[in-house]
């Protein structure tokens, strides 16, 4: 067996290969939503927000965790396949007419004439998203990600140009209708050419009905998190207008994406190192250890610096006409923290095949969420997103207890394990106010802050000795060697 050293240098390694084939596809989209957002307006992210989350609950409705049934699956034959595909199309043209006639009732609840006709245009998607569960879901089983990184990545590149190019033209939130459809109609083309399955003419509502089965338990998970994702954003159009959430909806998407290339990537590759130690919870309680200390790492100085820097940065990236976004973004960066803590507690538990504790978890996290953002909603914008990050700091606890049910890790023992980091990112955020203070919110300010706080960093966690750091020059003179 793999001694625990190893363990943790591999791990480490793959997840550095993981992030780096992460990153194009990340980095291609945060370039293009700065563009869109440095030439539409916030009310055009507001309405295509709202639009949004009509159809993605939609999409989710259709697709009812048949992607998971099919993947998973041992006994799926061409003739259950080809039932689903029916099943999911029926569904989609159902639902696709279903919104087209619930449009105008639902512009005249949001009092958004505009939402009518953008609900309809986009009602398109449901039915490609119906017409590509299969073949993706295959696509996936076979494992063939490499194909999938190179569709998502032509969509988005094509798709974004689109856009780009309309809102240069004066199109406004019709550059990102036209995005999302671009995107859409693409993907079902090269899904579908790149895969050589074809459905028969045959259907057993028998099949399906097991198939329904099966996939409910997953549908549930599904629908709370959409619920906990997307309801603050269903309050906020309602509530306060297409501005405020137009502003809410780009600062959230924005600070996600550093998130999900760090905290993601290497959850992916967790998953499998988790399931190769999964009888010792000695290794698994180091190397989870170690992982939230990767985590912490990277994305702790990252939000900081950008909580100090976004009075300067936003108006200088994206423009004037989200000046009222800094304060609300400076609080997302503090989600995120928190979030990121969260981010490995999935992998460990699915690897150990503990469902009860998976099912549970993410019923306390999102029930916990839910009701945050509906006491925050009473004092408006910031409220709910107040609102958000004391949900956030109490599901990291959710987080830590349920780890230790899970491998008997000791809470203080992970509070402990991220003290270091802790502190040294308090000094770098103490030390940036000052300078901010200093220079103001000006482009100076921005190359020294960014200078100050990697150099002092780097020093700091070398003359500490942290842990993290330690470990990630084991794993890079590792991988060097191997080489």
């Amino acid at each position: 067996m793999k001694s625990d050293k190893n363990i943790r240098q591999q791990t480490l390694i793959a997840v550095l290969w993981n992030g780096m084939s992460r990153f194009g596809r990340q980095a291609l989209s945060l370039l293009i939503t700065i563009l869109l957002l440095r030439i539409l307006q916030p009310e055009d992210f507001g309405l295509f927000a709202l639009v949004m989350l009509f159809v993605s609950l939609l999409k989710m409705l259709v697709e009812f965790g048949f992607t998971a049934v099919i993947i998973q699956g041992k006994e799926i034959d061409q003739k259950a396949l080809s039932s689903i595909f029916w099943f999911n199309l029926i569904n989609g043209a159902f639902f696709t007419l279903l919104i087209i006639a619930l449009a105008p009732a639902i512009s005249k609840y949001f009092d958004e004439p505009a939402l009518k006709e953008l609900i309809q245009i986009l009602s398109l998607l449901i039915l490609l998203s119906a017409a590509s569960i299969v073949p993706k879901a295959l696509i996936e089983k076979n494992l063939k990600y490499k194909f999938l990184a190179k569709i998502e990545i032509s969509t988005i590149f094509i798709s974004g140009a689109t856009g780009i190019l309309m809102a240069f033209n004066g199109f406004g939130v019709l550059s990102l209708v036209a995005q999302q459809l671009t995107q859409s109609i693409l993907w079902f083309f090269l899904i579908w050419t790149g895969h050589n399955w074809r459905p028969l003419f045959w259907f057993s509502f028998k099949r399906i009905l097991k198939f329904l089965t099966m996939g409910a338990s997953l549908f549930s998970n599904y629908f709370l998190a959409f619920l906990a994702d997307n309801l603050d954003y269903f309050l906020i159009g309602k509530k306060l207008g297409k501005y405020d959430l137009g502003l809410y909806n780009r600062g959230f998407i924005i600070i996600s994406l550093p998130v999900n290339l760090i905290a993601h990537s290497i959850g992916q590759v967790m998953l499998a190192s988790f399931s190769l130690i999964q009888e010792d919870k000695q290794k698994l309680r180091a190397v989870f250890l170690m992982m939230n200390r990767v985590v912490a790492l990277f994305t702790f100085p990252i939000m900081i610096l950008l909580i100090v820097q976004s009075p300067a940065l936003i108006p200088l990236i994206l423009g004037n006409q989200w000046l009222d976004m800094i304060p609300l973004f400076q609080v997302f960066c503090g989600i995120s923290i928190l979030a990121s803590l969260n981010a490995l507690l999935g992998p460990l538990i699915i690897a150990q095949g503990q469902s009860e504790l998976i099912f549970k978890d993410g019923l306390i996290q999102k029930s916990i969420i839910i009701i945050s953002i509906l006491i925050g909603i009473q004092w408006g914008l910031s409220g709910v997103i107040l609102a958000r990050f004391l949900a956030e700091m109490i599901n990291v606890f959710v987080t830590f207890y349920h780890a230790k049910r899970s491998i008997q890790l000791n809470i203080f023992q992970q509070i402990h394990n991220l003290s270091g980091l802790i502190l040294i990112n308090a000094i770098i955020f103490w030390i940036l106010h000052l300078l901010y203070y200093q220079l103001g919110a000006s482009p100076e300010f921005l190359v020294a802050s960014s200078l100050v706080a990697f150099g002092l960093y780097w020093l700091l966690l070398y003359l500490f000795r942290i842990r993290a750091y330690s470990d990630l020059l084991k794993s890079i003179q590792s991988g060097i060697i191997r080489k």
